[in-house]
């Protein structure tokens, strides 16, 4: 019975602590997808700024930087997206603003509204992408 149960303890001790690990890692990446989608919902008020970006990350990251007080959390959260973070806006693109984009208070938007009324002939500047390719 002893014998066993020292060939047996360390695998069991390493499948328990690997457990722990894994669930240590998702709750990382849990954590992360819940302050990039506060992120990505902020910059969409804001017209897809990079500083709206960082706002909301700061925003989503800001309760596991927890401090004496809400205002040591923020500013631990702003520190670490400045220095850890790095925006790269993939979509949408300045074109796709230039070509699409409407003039409204100051502003240069995309408009979501309404959308069934747009045509939805492609403009020159992008038609290439709609095109098939030939054989």
């Amino acid at each position: 019975m002893a014998v066993e149960s020292l060939i047996a303890l360390p695998v069991v001790s390493l499948l328990m602590m690997g457990g722990v690990e894994w669930a240590r890692v998702y709750e990382a990446k849990t954590a992360t997808d819940y302050a990039v989608s506060v992120a990505a919902r902020e910059a969409s008020f804001d017209s897809a700024k990079v500083s709206a970006l960082q706002r909301g990350l700061v925003k989503g990251m800001a309760p596991y930087y927890s401090g004496a007080n809400l205002t040591q959390s923020l500013n631990r959260a702003t520190a670490a997206v400045a220095q850890n973070t790095q925006v790269r806006i993939l979509n949408p693109t300045q074109e796709a603003f230039s070509d699409f984009g409407v003039n409204k208070n100051g502003g240069r938007y995309l408009p979501n509204d309404g959308l069934h009324r747009l045509s939805t002939t492609p403009v020159p500047a992008v038609a290439s992408i709609f095109r098939m390719p030939t054989c």
